[in-house]
Order: structure tokens, then sequence, then C-alpha cells
């Protein structure tokens, strides 16, 4: 890596938007996560393991994450942070990224899982500018029924939620 990238992902709350901010510096292979919920101590191990696992992996370098106003939400923050490594990392393109709401819990292996209150995060994502949400494959037809006017795609994984992004960047 020669330089600095940042990437930015976007999710919701039921109390409003959330923006997530990953940073790759060129230095020591490193992971931090600042501004998530200080109750979830896993957050930071179950990312970057389920990245790994998923055969993904971290991107070299310093990877610093920022959550800004998470609103005392967790477990649907983690498609997100992941996403915004993987385009900083250049492994998600960041045009197709910023063009999209992403609502998930992630597992160790990288597998999605569903999040409590997804009808209230679907809402919130609907009021903004960003017509398509990616969220567990289980909760797809779900959000699609409640009608806010979404383009709901649903992914089992990181891994394809990376690789809807990417063929999304080369239709476009």
């Amino acid at each position: 890596m020669t330089g600095t990238t940042t990437a930015r992902a976007h999710t919701a709350s039921a109390r409003g938007p959330i923006v997530v901010t990953a940073t790759i510096t060129p230095g020591p292979d490193s992971f931090t996560l600042a501004g998530a919920h200080p109750y979830d101590t896993s957050r930071h191990s179950r990312i970057g393991g389920g990245l790994t696992r998923s055969g993904l992996g971290l991107p070299a370098g310093e990877v610093d994450v920022r959550i800004d106003k998470h609103w005392n939400l967790t477990e649907s923050l983690d498609l997100a942070v992941a996403c915004a490594i993987l385009a900083a990392g250049g492994r998600i393109d960041r045009e197709a990224l910023d063009r999209v709401t992403l609502l998930g819990g992630m597992g160790w292996s990288g597998h999605l899982d569903d999040v409590m209150g997804i009808a209230d995060l679907a809402h919130t994502a609907s009021k903004g500018d960003r017509r398509t949400v990616l969220l567990p494959a289980t909760q797809s037809l779900r959000v699609h029924r409640l009608d806010f006017g979404l383009d709901v795609v649903g992914v089992r994984s990181v891994r394809e939620a990376a690789d809807f992004l990417n063929r999304q960047a080369n239709q476009a």
C-alpha cells in the first residue's frame, strides 16, 4: 500500500442514520474500532475473525474504523463495518458501497445473523437517499413486504455482500 485509503459505509438505527468510516494507512498490521457500544466487547474479534474465516481477510496495514452516532446499537453494525474495511482495502468498490444501506450482524464465520428491530431499521433506511438495502437473507422477505420503497437484497454472508457490491460496480 502506498498511501492512506478511506471508505464509508451507511447503516441505520431506529433513531437515525449511522456512518461507518474505515481508514487504512501503511504500517504494521492492526485493527482498531472506535465508537462501538462499550458493552459489545466481541465485535472487534467477531468482525476480524469473520473476514478471515470467509476468505476475505483484513487488509494489510493499520485498519482504523470509526462509528459515528451508534445510538447504543450493537448487533446491526457488523456488515457495515466489514464492508467499509473491505472497500478501504480495495476489495469492494467504494462508489457501489456508498449507494447502499447495510443492515446485519455478523457471526464468527462471516455469515450474517438476523437483527432485532429490522422493521425499524429498514424504516429509517427508507427515509434516506439510498434506495438499496442489504440485509440478512432470512429477513429480506419481511422487509420487502413492509413496502418502504426499498430495493431489498438478502445476503447470507459478508462474502455475498462483497460479491453483490462488486457486480453492481461492474454494471454501472
